[in-house]
């Protein structure tokens, strides 16, 4: 009862240790080696450690050690394990002479399961933490190397999204489409108009002279408004000179004159419809490139949304296994500081208060029946042997 703080070295062998008790003070002496302390102080004899708590009764004691696969078997032998019928419950009961002892022995073999379970379910939970660990920084790893080469290919193609480009490529073709359209139509107007102002029917020009005024791309050009004006001035003079009763001649010098100058102004007018159209040439091979540009630039886009579409996926995906082994991580981390294991003590034995079997009386009857049926055995053995008279 007083021996406390035991520990045997699992290597060592069996051996005697000689105990000396005074009054304040244990020796111990195990081979050449010999320690000294205090009641409640660790003897340390290197294999064995151990405290007396109290002086005892006697002055001294042999304690002795075994091996541990001995120790194991002894346990093994006397210590019995059985589970309660149709429960998770399991009873364990040893049996000694000591009822302090039987109490000691119980305790600490379920104590000891216990810890030992505790022990394997928190390096279970350890192993589980470093492997989620290893994975966590593996999967950032992964996730960072895959978003730079996102970032990169967005980077090399100078722009923040390859489907944003496909849209701004077609409304960019649209644009230059409608564009080109409304040019191709200006161009066979003014088309229309040049060969109305070459016509000789003066009705024709005329008319030509009016529609070319009134045209939004040369009515508000400042020189092509000054020529109409002055045409139209010139041609009013003309109209008030030829008609009337004092009508002048056609050989009329004024009347001459006044020919020249709107043959001249029709001249610079047709040469302004036709620097026009030249411009409109010009600005419609251009659209024409530009739109061949874009169409040979939008054909590639395809293939460049769809690398753009497999690093986003796989961004994405990395992201999300890398928030799952994270929060696995996490869970793994909390299991590990409150894992508690999966034994836990109904009850703790009580010290006996009364042995298992009460066999005194029972001993003593067994005795004089069996020494009664032994001696009357005997008697009656020894009276058949004698045949003396």
């Amino acid at each position: 009862k007083l021996l406390a703080q035991v520990e045997v070295d699992p290597a060592a062998s069996g051996d005697s240790i000689y105990v000396k008790f005074t009054r304040n003070r244990v020796t111990a002496k195990l081979g050449p080696q010999q320690v000294s302390a205090p009641y409640g102080e660790v003897l340390d004899l290197g294999h064995v450690k151990f405290a007396i708590t109290a002086p005892p009764s006697m002055a001294s004691a042999t304690f002795y050690t075994v091996a541990n696969e001995v120790a194991v078997d002894g346990l093994r032998k006397t210590v019995r394990v059985w589970s309660r019928k149709d429960t998770d419950v399991m009873d364990i009961a040893f049996e000694s002479e000591e009822p302090w002892f039987a109490q000691q022995v119980v305790n600490a073999t379920i104590q000891s399961y216990q810890a030992m379970n505790l022990r394997t379910a928190v390096a279970k939970s350890v192993r589980r933490r470093k492997f989620l660990e290893a994975r966590l920084a593996e999967s950032d790893s992964l996730l960072m190397r895959a978003q730079a080469e996102l970032a990169n290919f967005r980077s090399r193609q100078a722009l923040a999204s390859s489907q944003t480009a496909i849209e701004a490529m077609q409304n960019n073709l649209v644009t230059l489409d409608t564009r080109r359209s409304l040019l191709e139509a200006d161009r066979n107007t003014f088309r229309s108009l040049q060969s109305q102002l070459r016509s000789n029917q003066e009705a024709s020009r005329s008319e030509a002279l009016r529609a070319l005024a009134t045209s939004p791309a040369l009515g508000d050009n400042p020189a092509v408004a000054d020529l109409y004006k002055q045409l139209q001035n010139n041609q009013y003079k003309l109209d008030s000179m030829m008609t009337g009763p004092w009508a002048a001649a056609p050989t009329n010098p004024d009347v001459v004159h006044l020919k020249s100058q709107i043959k001249q102004s029709q001249g610079q007018l047709t040469s302004a419809v036709a620097s026009h159209l030249s411009s409109l040439d010009a600005q419609i091979r251009s659209l024409g490139g530009l739109r061949n540009e874009s169409a040979s630039s939008i054909n590639i886009l395809p293939a460049m949304a769809q690398e753009e579409l497999r690093l986003t996926r796989r961004v994405e995906t990395l992201s999300q296994i890398g928030d799952q082994t994270r929060q696995e991580y996490q869970r793994a981390r909390m299991a590990e500081e409150v894992e508690a294991g999966d034994i836990e003590i109904v009850d703790l034995a009580a010290q006996p208060y009364k042995p298992v079997w009460q066999t005194s009386k029972l001993m003593l009857g067994l005795g004089f029946l069996l020494g009664f049926l032994l001696g009357g055995g005997l008697s009656f053995l020894l009276e058949l042997l004698n045949t003396s008279i």
